[in-house]
């Protein structure tokens, strides 16, 4: 390290120790607002997750073969696919009439995400609500309906459900630990980003160490502060 990069970490942390009560307020500040939104203001969510696996289904009769690397690898091209086709107008619709349930096809489609377990013929359908039995109940009925779709389109029966989605007891959507701590971790670093922007734009001298450290010279004596004693002597 050179002396002018001593220099530049000398100022940072001398910026910073300088204006270390607007960062310690501000980083409060903003402990003490997200503090309040995640307790107060956030709306839990609920996911629910139910799991199907491609198993392609032996029509032969000869059971003795089988699962073949075939069938893998047509399962494998169809991951995609069958993303696609779990949110398709067809499938939601029958949800929604299968359930009753007071929405349009667009605002369940929000609710729903279907992924792949990576190098695995897993699926994973996932439905987000505020009302945790209700979001089971979606996931639960999605994969049914979504396993007969697969079978009336390709007369293939190789969706099979693994894992039955559960009541969630926790809300997914809120972590309080990590919602307070990044809201008081961004309000620290606004905090030190808006001391150094006053720092750089403030071009007044208020000591001698300012003189002694912008201009490079020895401060050899000062003119005291004389405002108290005048005061003082009108009195």
């Amino acid at each position: 390290m050179d002396e002018n990069e001593e220099i530049d970490l000398k100022d940072f942390f001398r910026i910073i120790w300088k204006g270390k009560n607007v960062i310690f307020i501000v980083t409060i500040i903003g402990l003490i607002i997200g503090y309040v939104y995640t307790m107060f203001f956030l709306k839990p969510k609920y996911t629910a997750y139910t799991k199907l696996i491609m198993v392609q289904t032996n029509t032969s009769g000869d059971n003795s073969k089988g699962i073949t690397q075939t069938d893998v690898t047509m399962n494998d091209k169809l991951v995609p696919t069958y993303q696609s086709l779990a949110t398709t107008n067809s499938v939601v619709r029958e949800v929604i009439n299968n359930l009753g349930l007071n929405e349009d096809e667009d605002s369940l489609r929000k609710k729903i995400s279907v992924t792949s377990e990576k190098s695995t013929q897993v699926l994973i359908i996932s439905v987000t609500d505020s009302d945790p039995e209700m979001a089971t109940k979606i996931a639960n009925e999605l994969s049914e309906v979504f396993s007969r779709k697969v079978s009336e389109i390709y007369k293939i029966d190789n969706i099979n459900i693994v894992d039955k989605a559960e009541v969630p007891e926790n809300p997914s959507n809120i972590n309080h630990k990590k919602d307070i701590l990044i809201f008081a971790g961004g309000s620290f670093v606004l905090s030190i980003i808006f001391v150094f922007l006053k720092n750089i734009f403030d071009n007044t001298v208020s000591s001698r160490e300012d003189i002694e450290r912008e201009l490079n010279i020895i401060v050899l004596n000062e003119i005291p502060d004389c405002t108290e004693l005048i005061s003082n002597n009108k009195r």
